[in-house]
């Protein structure tokens, strides 16, 4: 049996929502021999189903940091009421280069299997500029130079991980609904961890837990750090849902990119796109669908300030009307 089950995700590749489907449905995972561990990777009830911030404080920490945390796992397993269990984590922030660099001794003599879903490069850099890097740098254009050289080298992550787990361990999927079961990326994780069966079993409703906003809004707050005290600081982005509900968030997506500045990075992840195609997808025509550029409004300067004065107007009379 299968010693540890992690989850990699890649940011906006539904982990949240994964993350919420293991928080809500930890007593039947258990009951299907999972163990589920909370946020600090420890046995108390505070289940998040996430542990990304637990893991990131091992990042870098050498040697060191490697050896406290197989302690905290093999304490897990130590703790199996049967051979049967199976260790369950979740961490977007593994599917990175030093994810499998910092598991590699941590799952030495263990069965271990990941699940990893990744996404086309051009909205992969997008969402991160969105979701996070936003809130610490101001110059868009400028960052996305230093985006395209760190963020969607699937080849090099996953070649990082099979040399951990093993070819036949890694089960990565591309973000895309067509390729889930009822285009549902829940269903496509229950069957990935091999409770198929147990679909109807389990709770499946639940609301997007990091719904994405659009992204005209994110130019007025770049880099403030009046309003962001962190990368993970998303009370800004709170306050506009409470002001406006998901008016923002469900809008056509504006892009901050160039039809060009797309086609040129999907040029530059071309060669290696096509290498895990073949790899993992040998029966694919294509690793991601091409880009649809009637899916995305492009802007001018002039109309993108016109959106984004609307938008704080908009945010001063929702204010208003509370106060009032």
């Amino acid at each position: 049996m299968t010693d540890i089950i992690i989850h990699l995700g890649a940011n906006k590749t539904g982990s949240s929502s994964i993350q919420r489907f293991i928080q809500k449905n930890t007593e039947k995972l258990r009951e299907l021999n999972f163990i589920i561990p909370d946020k600090e990777l420890g046995t108390s009830d505070k289940i998040t189903g996430e542990h990304v911030f637990a893991l990131q404080e091992f990042v870098g920490g050498g040697d060191v940091a490697v050896t406290a945390l197989k302690k905290k796992i093999d304490g897990l397993l130590k703790g199996r009421t049967s051979e049967d269990q199976t260790l369950l984590i979740s961490a977007e922030n593994m599917g990175t280069s030093h994810g499998a660099k910092l598991f590699k001794k941590v799952l030495a003599k263990r069965d271990a299997k990941v699940i990893f879903y990744i996404r086309r490069q051009d909205e992969l850099i997008e969402s991160s500029w969105q979701q996070w890097h936003s809130k610490k740098e101001q110059d868009h254009d400028a960052w996305l130079i230093d985006a395209i050289r760190t963020l969607g080298h699937w080849e090099q992550i996953l070649n990082g991980w099979e040399s951990v787990v093993g070819l036949e361990n890694v089960q990565v999927e591309v973000f895309q609904r067509s390729v889930f079961p009822e285009g549902n990326i829940i269903r496509d994780f229950i069957h990935k961890l091999g409770l198929s069966e147990h679909t109807d079993e389990f709770e499946l409703n639940f609301k997007d837990a990091n719904p994405s906003f659009s992204a005209y809004i994110t130019p007025l707050v770049a880099g403030n750090e009046r309003i962001f005290k962190n990368i993970h600081d998303n009370e800004f982005y709170r306050m506009v849902g409470a002001l406006s509900g998901d008016k923002y968030a469900k809008e056509k997506k504006y892009s901050l990119m160039s039809q060009a500045q797309r086609e040129n990075i999907m040029k530059y992840f071309g060669n290696q796109n096509e290498r895990v195609r073949a790899k993992f997808f040998p029966d694919r025509e294509r690793l991601f669908a091409e880009i649809n550029h009637d899916k995305y409004q492009y802007t001018s300067h002039e109309d993108m300030m016109a959106l984004q004065l609307r938008f704080m107007t908009t945010m001063m009379y929702e204010m208003g009307r509370k106060i009032v």
